[in-house]
């Protein structure tokens, strides 16, 4: 029998380019996904912007009040740290609690957390309800290292179909390349982003109010016995697309008006951090400022600089038959 697998993410300032994520989804076997839209005032263009592509499987969940009230019976909603209203990692640990039992009410057999810069990767040479058939049945969670995308221009119209070169996970380098990328790569970070994975999880095994341990994976252990790393670059893979164009990196540093700060930014006390350096050069300096920070830090422009990462075995060039697909063009109004 086919699995019924479903996608929950938390999304806000979705563009025509999350067409061709969902495409890309429902064609790798991906038939619910439930979005739930964190500005309210979205949700009728993001009905229409993607209601040709979703069907009867796709459910906008709003952030509105009546959200809101369900969301503070959460244990996490009181974290004094990470604030439900001011962090979106909140949100999502919140959502992701609260989805469990829609999947269940739908009889979804997986279900993927992931955000709306990421994809699943298929596997290679196979179908993804084939590879989970012979992997599953002894596993409740399955974790899926992520590859991050490496902007090489500052402005893409699709980035999920458009970038092909990916950084490599801790998970598929050995220590002596971390090490390399440690003390010889010459950027502040290598990772703009985060580089511990996703996990797909099956929603029935879920103990009622449990609340996943983080946005990452939902299980308490990710070494428990029912857990399966899937490490290896064939198998399925998190693409992760983050500050893909300066535009997304404006998006992102500015905070949405800070209520979508970011996890670490809030419990980090490092002043060299990333986030924190990019939005004080916005903030006290400009936008001319971010844009030179994102060629400095987020931008390889430079042929030799890859070539060196790829010498190095940091860099992975996405197989073409796992490369994303376009989804087809927004139906003209009036259209049937």
């Amino acid at each position: 029998m086919t699995p019924v697998l479903a996608i929950a993410s938390t999304v806000r300032g979705l563009d025509l380019s999350y067409r061709s994520a969902l495409a890309h989804h429902r064609a790798l076997g991906f038939s619910r996904f439930y979005l739930f839209v964190d500005d309210p005032s979205e949700r009728e263009d993001l009905a229409r912007m993607l209601g040709d592509l979703g069907g009867a499987g796709l459910e906008l969940i709003p952030r509105d009040a009546a959200h809101d009230a369900k969301a503070a019976s959460s244990p996490l909603y009181g974290d004094p740290q990470l604030p439900y209203a001011r962090c979106v990692v909140t949100r999502q640990r919140i959502n992701l609690a609260m989805v469990v039992e829609l999947a269940r009410r739908d009889g979804v057999d997986w279900l993927l957390h992931i955000d709306a810069d990421e994809l699943l990767a298929p596997p290679l040479g196979r179908e993804l309800p084939e590879w989970l058939a012979e992997r599953g049945p002894g596993y409740d969670e399955l974790f899926f290292p992520n590859l991050e995308a490496v902007p090489q221009r500052e402005e893409y119209d699709d980035p999920f179909v458009e970038v092909r070169t990916f950084k490599r996970s801790p998970y598929h380098l050995r220590k002596a390349q971390l090490d390399r990328l440690r003390y010889k790569h010459e950027r502040q970070q290598f990772y703009v982003a985060y580089a511990s994975g996703k996990s797909m999880f099956r929603p029935a095994t879920i103990e009622p109010g449990a609340v996943p341990r983080s946005v990452h994976h939902f299980g308490p252990d990710l070494y428990a016995e029912r857990v399966l790393i899937q490490d290896q670059l064939d198998g399925p893979t998190v693409l992760h697309y983050p500050m893909v164009g300066f535009m997304s990196f404006v998006r992102r540093v500015s905070g949405f008006n800070l209520d979508r700060v970011n996890q670490y930014e809030v419990l980090s006390d490092n002043p060299n951090n990333l986030f924190r350096q990019a939005r004080r050069a916005l903030t006290e300096y400009g936008l001319s400022e971010l844009r030179r920070f994102y060629r400095q830090w987020v931008l390889y422009a430079d042929e030799a600089e890859l070539d060196q990462l790829r010498r190095w075995g940091a860099l992975h060039e996405l197989e073409p038959e796992r490369w994303p697909r376009p989804a087809p063009p927004l139906p003209s109004a009036g259209a049937e």
